[in-house]
């Protein structure tokens, strides 16, 4: 008992028994906290990569985005993301961008509603960034919807696109040929500009100015005129004089009646000068416009909805390059080769995209138009009285345009000239007594009547259509465009406008001008 006592009460390696259990404890301590460390390390990592594979993603809707608003781009296009092929690829074309942090792969499908009249793109992005420790890449996926608003309108960018415009300059010498020619029973009532000679013959008259003519005016006949006795142009510019008749030149042109002593030039003009305003002829964006008009060859017509008139037999184009294809290769089938489309037929058509429109109501006779329509090929309005035309549009084509027997009216929501007038007589002060009511002014409608029955006239080598230059307080929706003539235009029978119609009215191209002018003949329509 006393030696158990004795080694009990032993107090030597004691110390070693607590430092063995003081480093067990700072042992443990040590590794909690470095496994701490580098869990907190590896959270803040994966925080990290998640954080860049979503500013990857941010970055692929922002590429995306940055395709759809090149100006070269049609947003449109739903193979805009597509790399150009022969081959049509298969939908959607995905897109890869690689970063220093890590990689973003988008892609994109345009949703459209030509009943609507809208579009978007639903656009998905995700981006990877590197696992460091092994495993899945971290990822992170955006999804972004892009509606599409096309603009149909834009400011003028060149001022010749308010006349009536004749490209051909001639010699440059006085009454040497003509480089313009009106010709029997014309009546040009809107801006002219001429960079060449003018030459009027038969019974043709120009009633409305401006009048701008480069060279000289060459009235030969003694019904020809320009402007009237108290019926004066606003002004005329004619820069290398006029000949009235067998007259001699005058330089500047001599104000009042010709035939007359002293020799006068058949003119009359509140502002009559020898110093005609230079303007350059517009750019017409043939190629653009062929490739992007919708409706035209590469955006065709929606199909009709239950209820809706079918699309038109006419065709924009055919055959045509692959949608995906090379801009140089789908150029190559622009060729006039689809004959003449007849825009008024004896049957109602609808052709609707998101973007534009051209329909015809047959029962009504109204033609709906809306943004830039290409017609590769010719196109005529033939069917005789009158048609009314509402909204707004250019019409490319790459033949010719005629417009026979017909009235083209703005179409107005309201009453008719007639209507009004009885309206106006009804409502006149002593009217309903049998007296003659006092006299009104009313606000006609507005037509652009391009062919007489019996007299037709034509402007040879193509026409820009632009916009009609409405009365202000008209109740008209529609834009009809002006002719506009090319390398020495013609007017003469019969009214076929050759070589293209071109304007804008679709607004993807920077270049392509809009600007209100007036009709080459404004009558009011009845």
């Amino acid at each position: 008992m006393r030696s158990l006592r004795r080694l009990f009460g032993e107090e030597r390696g004691f110390a070693l028994v607590i430092a063995l259990g003081v480093t067990v404890v700072l042992s443990m301590t040590v590794v909690t906290v470095i496994e701490s460390a580098r869990s907190n390390s590896r959270s803040a990592t994966m925080s990290g990569g998640r954080a860049s594979a979503y500013d990857l993603a941010e970055a692929g809707v922002n590429n995306a985005m940055s395709v759809l608003r090149v100006p070269t781009n049609n947003a449109l296009d739903k193979y805009v993301f597509c790399t150009d092929t022969g081959q049509l690829p298969t939908l959607p074309c995905t897109r890869t961008n690689t970063y220093s942090s890590g990689k973003v792969i988008w892609y994109g499908t345009l949703y459209q509603n030509a009943a609507a009249g809208t579009a978007y793109w639903d656009l998905f992005s995700t981006g990877y960034v590197r696992n460091p420790y092994g495993g899945a890449d971290y990822q992170k996926t955006i999804r972004a919807t892009i509606p599409v608003v096309p603009v149909t309108t834009q400011p003028l960018n060149n001022p010749s696109w308010n006349y009536i415009f004749s490209r051909a300059t001639g010699s440059g010498v006085a009454l040497s040929g003509c480089d313009m020619s009106l010709q029997n029973s014309v009546n040009v009532t809107s801006p002219l500009y001429v960079m060449g000679n003018l030459c009027v013959k038969n019974t043709a008259k120009i009633s409305k100015g401006p009048l701008i003519v480069m060279g000289s005016m060459d009235l030969q006949q003694s019904q020809n005129q320009v402007g009237a006795a108290g019926a004066d142009l606003n002004e005329a510019h004619i820069g290398r004089g006029c000949r009235y008749l067998s007259q001699s030149l005058h330089n500047p042109c001599i104000y009042g009646q010709g035939g007359t002593t002293p020799a006068r030039d058949n003119v009359w003009a509140t502002i009559l000068d020898a110093s005609p305003p230079a303007v350059s002829p517009p750019t017409v964006q043939w190629n653009d416009w062929y490739l992007n008009a919708s409706p035209g060859p590469y955006y065709p017509c929606a199909a009709p909805q239950t209820g809706d008139p079918p699309n038109p037999s006419f065709l924009f184009d055919s055959p045509v390059g692959v949608a995906s294809d090379t801009e140089a290769n789908k150029l190559s089938y622009k060729n006039d080769n689809q004959g003449i489309a007849n825009l008024t037929p004896a049957s109602s058509y609808q052709c609707k995209t998101v973007n534009g429109e051209i329909s015809w109501d047959y029962p009504n006779k109204v033609l709906t138009v809306a943004g830039t329509i290409f017609l590769d090929g010719s196109a005529k309005v033939d069917i005789g009285g009158i048609v009314r035309y509402k909204g707004q549009a250019t019409i490319y084509t790459s033949g010719t345009v005629l417009v026979k027997n017909t009235q083209l009216c703005g179409y107005s929501a309201g009453a008719s000239r007639r209507q009004r007038q009885r309206l106006s007589r009804r409502r006149q002060p002593g009217a309903e007594r049998g007296r003659r009511p006092v006299r009104q002014r009313l606000l006609p409608g507005r037509r652009l009547r391009h062919e007489h029955r019996r007299h037709r006239h034509d402007f040879n080598r193509g026409w820009a259509a632009r916009r009609l230059d409405r009365h202000p307080r008209s109740v008209v929706d529609l834009d009809v465009q002006r002719l506009h003539v090319r390398a020495g235009g013609n007017a003469r029978e019969p009214h076929h406008l050759r070589a293209g119609a071109a304007a804008s009215g679709n607004g993807r191209l920077a270049n392509a001008p809009v600007a209100p002018v007036p009709q080459l003949r404004d009558t009011g329509c009845r």
